[in-house]
Order: structure tokens, then sequence, then C-alpha cells
């Protein structure tokens, strides 16, 4: 087990499996709980902000594997007390999409990110109920139920589907629908998916060209940029510049309407890119 930059680099091919494997688990648990009964929630931050012990459960399940399959890595989640990230990390979240999910939809996962030094490494990002099960390792490509998928062809936004999300605290709300605004002329159609992990694996896949949003959280992007970015996407800040997991925004794109998007949402254009 090589070391890089003074922390244990280790085998991609290993991580990547023990990740699959828990968020399998992590998906078996959901589905169980999916439109049960059962399933009880409680508000955090605002009525939207819900966590359920679906949720909680899930999280279980997931950190049992992953303690004992990557003994030592340290996780960071929103369902787990947080701590700054250093070396090698996990981003977990038990559930992406938890309003969907505790109404019946459909768009919900379980979302996987291991970064080493703060780079993207392996992102694992599963659909139980349609079960669709997206995975990237740095160098290796990125999948769609073990089949490579790449981004959109399309280079204009008069050609390309959107997605966006809502913000928690409502306060933010001009600033989304100004972006909408802007972006909702010129484009085919914008979604909200209700789900940031999900919306940048559509991207890699080649299902949407464009997203982006603001209020985002580490574990919410964590696998979904290690996936978009082996499919082929651009990612930015919104303004253009370089991309921060920490910094709460994102603009991810099929690489041919960034420019474009940019343009729109008052970016400082192409100058700026994280690769």
């Amino acid at each position: 087990m090589p070391k890089k930059g003074g922390v244990l680099f280790r085998d991609l091919r290993t991580v990547k499996d023990v990740l699959l494997a828990a968020a399998l688990e992590g998906g078996r648990v959901l589905k169980e709980h999916f439109q049960s009964e059962k399933v009880e929630a409680k508000t955090k931050t605002g009525p939207s902000d819900l966590v359920t012990n679906a949720d909680l459960k899930t999280q279980e399940a997931v950190l049992r594997l992953l303690s004992r399959d990557l003994p030592g890595v340290q996780v960071i989640g929103e369902e787990k007390e947080n701590e700054e990230a250093t070396g090698e990390v996990i981003y977990v979240d038990p559930l992406d999409g938890t309003l969907n999910f505790f109404h019946g939809q459909r768009q919900f996962a379980v979302s996987l990110g291991y970064w080493v030094n703060g780079e993207p490494t392996v992102g694992v990002v599963f659909n139980p109920v349609d079960e669709d099960l997206f995975a990237a390792a740095l160098g290796q490509g990125a999948f769609r139920n073990g089949r490579p998928i790449r981004v959109s062809p399309y280079r204009r936004l008069s050609q390309s589907v959107l997605a966006t999300g809502w913000p928690y605290d409502k306060k933010e709300l001009p600033r989304v629908l100004n972006s909408l605004e802007r972006l909702l002329p010129v484009s085919q159609e914008v979604r909200v998916w209700g789900s940031a992990a999900l919306a940048l694996c559509y991207l890699a896949a080649g299902n949407l060209e464009g997203y982006w949003e603001w209020g985002l959280y580490p574990w919410d992007i964590a696998a979904g940029v290690v996936i978009a970015r082996e499919a082929g996407c651009r990612i930015t800040s919104i303004d253009g510049g370089f991309f921060d997991l920490n910094g709460g925004e994102i603009l991810a794109t099929n690489g041919y309407v960034h420019e474009e998007m940019l343009q729109c949402l008052g970016g400082r254009g192409p100058n700026a890119d994280s690769g």
C-alpha cells in the first residue's frame, strides 16, 4: 500500500469495490424503507430539510462496511459529526434526496466519494429503486451499471437540458430565480431533480448538458464530481473560478456549453477552469 503526499494511497480498485459494496448495502436498506409506514422524519434547518430514520439506518449499514474494509479512512457525512478533512476522506451521504424519498418519489441515492489530499479519486452513487449504479475512479473512466458513459455531444444551450436545485435557505431564492430567468429562455428546459449526486451522474451519462447549484455541502457532490470528471465534464465555481468542494456551489457541464452558461450566469468566462 504505497504512500502519496505522506498519507496512505490505497489501491483504487479495492476502494472502488468497497464503496460499491457499501452503496449496494445502503441501497438495500433504503429500498426496504421506501414507501413504508415505518419511515419517520423530522426537520433540521427548515421544513424542506428532513432527516428520516431511513437516513440513519442506511448510514449505520454503510459505515459498518467502510470501517471494516477501509480502516483508518476519515469519514465525513451529512448525518455524522463533521471534522476538518485531511488526507484520505470518504464523504458519505446515506440518502441524497431525502425529501423525494419521504414523498415516495424515486429520485434519491446513496452517495460515497473518496478524496485524497483534496483530489476527487473514487465515486459511487446508487439509486436503489431504479437500480441505477454509477461508479468512477481516477483515470479509469466512469460507468453506469457497468457500461462506460461520456458527456453529451450537444454544443449549444439551445440544444441543452439543464438542472439546478432549490436552496434550503429561502433567503437564497432570489439568486436562484434570477439564474433561471437567464437560462430558461435560452435552453431547451431546466429540471430540478432534488438530488445533487444524481444530477451530476445524469450529466456524466449525457442525459443533461449542464448543472449549477448553490447551498451545497461536500457530501452532496463529492461522489458525483468524481463520476462527472471521469466522464469528461468541466467543473468550476458558478463565476468560472476554480471548483472548491467546500465552496458550497458548482457549475458542471459537458464542456461545450460551459462558456454560454457562464455568460448567462454572469461569470468570468474562459480563463478560469478547474480542469
